[in-house]
């Protein structure tokens, strides 16, 4: 640790020292010093510098070293000169001679340092005296009161006893008169739902009676429907075929005057045919074909009905004109037309 000068022993006997180097590293550490401590193979090291009380020499920071140790029934404390953070030797080797030491020395005894020090650690192991002798007399106490918890949970247990006895009487008795209000409970819902069922059946059959008058009531009326669509099928029908048949009476008639009239130009064509043909007629003759000139109003169907007497002959014409009627349904005025 280095060269020691200030040595004190004190009647207190720790098992572990750590609490106390704690005590003495936080005490500096508070005063602005740099400390650093730590457990060695016989107690605890700390070392305290500060740039404004300690040197560096030959690039080697010195420090106010503090050591714990126990020793017989007490703790001995020193506190010395010595290299920072070193725990022993080293500090002669660095130093240009006893001079410098004892100069440090002086400084650290000029500050009271080594004092503090001491005082620090001593309180501290005072202070984990009183609180081991704190410690006994609690312990003695929790003795005391745990004899006393003893004493008091054996006559709480007796007591717990006493009223679970009780307890259990009462329970047995409010059971009993559970078990016979419950069965009176029992008695009364049985009846109750006896009761509801029977309604319920009532209700059942009388449920059954009005779906049975329903589908009776369903089944006539269907009858009915089914029965007036028939005969509004019948009357569709009958209106139908008197529709066919005045229909098929009417193209009768139609064709009966279609033809009359065929008859009556084609009678013309012939009366026309025997004289001389007016200019401006529909049909002209020329050579061995006739002609026809459109006029507005005109078809094919009506220009076959009069020459042919079919309107239906009307391909033959379109055939025949190919070259200037593209659309059968098309023609214009004008237009001058073979008939085959």
């Amino acid at each position: 640790m280095g060269v020691f000068q200030s040595q004190k022993t004190v009647p207190v006997q720790m098992t572990d020292l750590a609490p106390v180097a704690q005590a003495v590293a936080s005490h500096f550490q508070a005063k602005g010093f740099e400390v650093k401590s730590q457990r060695t193979d016989k107690g605890w090291h700390v070392s305290v510098s500060k740039a404004d009380t300690f040197k560096v020499v030959m690039g080697t920071k010195t420090a106010l070293n503090v050591e714990l140790e126990p020793k017989g029934d007490g703790t001995e404390i020193s506190a010395g000169i010595g290299v920072f953070g070193q725990q022993s030797g080293g500090l002669g080797s660095i130093m240009a001679g006893p001079l410098m030491i004892t100069q440090l020395w002086g400084m650290v005894q000029q500050s009271k340092l080594d004092d503090e020090a001491l005082a620090v650690a001593e309180k501290a192991l005072q202070d984990a005296k009183s609180a081991g002798a704190t410690s006994e007399k609690a312990a003695a106490d929790r003795a005391t009161a745990a004899r006393a918890a003893a004493e008091m949970q054996a006559e709480m247990e007796a007591r717990r006893h006493e009223e679970e006895a009780t307890a259990e009487a009462e329970a047995k008795a409010q059971a009993a008169a559970a078990a016979k209000a419950a069965a009176a409970a029992k008695a009364h819902m049985e009846a109750q739902i006896a009761a509801r069922v029977q309604q319920e059946a009532e209700a059942a059959t009388r449920a059954q009676a009005a779906a049975a008058a329903k589908a009776h009531m369903e089944a006539e009326i269907a009858a009915r429907v089914q029965q007036e669509h028939a005969e509004a099928e019948a009357r569709v029908q009958a209106a139908a075929e008197a529709a066919a048949k005045a229909e098929a009476e009417a193209k009768a008639k139609a064709e009966a005057e279609m033809q009359a009239k065929a008859e009556a130009a084609a009678q013309a064509r012939d009366a026309l045919g025997r004289g001389s043909q007016p200019v401006g007629t529909r049909g002209v003759l020329g050579g061995s074909e006739r002609t026809h000139v459109v006029v507005a109003g005109d078809s094919l169907y009506k220009i076959a009905a009069h020459f042919y007497g079919n309107g239906n002959r009307w391909p033959e014409i379109f055939e025949a004109n190919k070259d200037i009627i593209k659309n059968p349904r098309i023609i214009r005025p004008g237009q001058k037309l073979r008939i085959p």
